[in-house]
């Protein structure tokens, strides 16, 4: 695995500068000095080939060391990145209270009628805390052996299709790209080999640019963030169509095994315009999307509330702290 702490916020293709220099070369100094980051991630996968071959988890001085270095990782990238003011974590070009993609299939998942129509017994939740801790606490994130296991896929005949929206944060194409490189497989300098093509949506639409060699592809998409599909929904059907089919992701009219794209080495050239941001909307079973002001509302109990969407404020209905811990949640 690459890492590619703090350099997209700081140089992308839309010109959004999230980290001013000082942050920058402050999270550079931490990504590379003695005891670092690297020397953190380095440590902990020393620690894994040998204590923990199997992956299980399960061998305490390993997880310490991994946990060490993904917190080390997260004080430069997650903690500084969500401070107050900056961009949109899943999509750079949006600020960071983003309404899109929208939640709404929280409240409609969680509608009596609904879950009695689809015969399911509980509640529906978006991700479970209790295994995103539980993978934090043995430092997941920070070991090794993904690029190893793509290999071996590709390798065995299965299509690696990877798809990366160029406004998203969290996994952003920068790191993409130099992990795709990085796939120790057979073809590993054939794909290394191959150029950029033009994603073809339609005779006059390119939604990307593609490389490819192989069942192996890589795809930075155009204004998209974090989740490809909601964002550029064609784009998406078309890459999963044409490797589902074993065609050429670039115009799907090639079979993949005989194909090799060709083209510029990098994307950089291709520049993007910052496009309008959706209007706020506070989506009160995703606070993440409400500003500070809106969350106070929220809170005293006297925010105005229509199909889980905060619409207004009602003063007359404010309460105090005290009562605010009797209270029963608005939804």
């Amino acid at each position: 695995m690459t890492w590619a702490y703090g350099t997209f916020p700081y140089n992308n293709t839309y010109g959004i500068k999230a980290f001013n220099d000082t942050e920058y070369w402050r999270g550079m100094h931490e990504l590379s000095r003695e005891g670092g980051i690297i020397a953190k991630i380095e440590e902990c996968r020393r620690q894994q080939r040998k204590l923990d071959q199997e992956g299980y988890g399960d061998q305490e001085k390993v997880n310490e060391a991994c946990l060490a270095a993904l917190g080390a990782g997260q004080n430069v990238t997650a903690d500084l990145y969500n401070q107050k003011g900056r961009n949109g974590w899943f999509d750079i070009s949006h600020p960071a209270e983003d309404p899109f993609p929208a939640a709404y299939p929280f409240g409609f998942l969680n509608q009596h009628w609904v879950q009695k129509a689809l015969g399911v017994p509980v509640n529906h939740s978006m991700v479970s805390p209790a295994v995103y801790d539980a993978f934090t606490r043995t430092g997941d994130m920070a070991k090794g052996g993904l690029l190893e296991d793509l290999a071996y896929i590709l390798d065995h005949g299965v299509k690696v299709a990877l798809l990366y929206g160029d406004r998203d944060y969290a996994c952003n194409w920068v790191q993409g790209e130099n992990s795709s490189l990085k796939i120790p497989w057979s073809s590993q300098q054939d794909f290394q080999a191959t150029g950029y093509t033009p994603l073809v949506v339609s005779p006059v639409h390119s939604g990307g640019l593609t490389r490819q060699y192989g069942n192996l592809s890589f795809t930075r998409v155009y204004q998209s963030g974090h989740l490809v599909p909601s964002y550029q929904p064609e784009a998406a059907y078309l890459i999963f169509m044409r490797a589902l089919l074993g065609k050429d992701i670039a115009t799907g009219t090639v079979d993949a095994a005989d194909y090799a794209s060709t083209g510029p080495s990098d994307t950089w050239w291709m520049r993007n315009d910052i496009l309008p941001s959706p209007p706020n909307e506070c989506y009160v079973l995703n606070t993440g999307t409400c500003t500070d002001e809106q969350q106070e509302w929220i809170f005293d109990g006297s925010a105005v509330v229509e199909n889980w969407i905060v619409v207004g404020r009602d003063k007359s209905k404010t309460i105090s702290f005290g009562q605010a811990e009797s209270q029963q949640p608005l939804i």
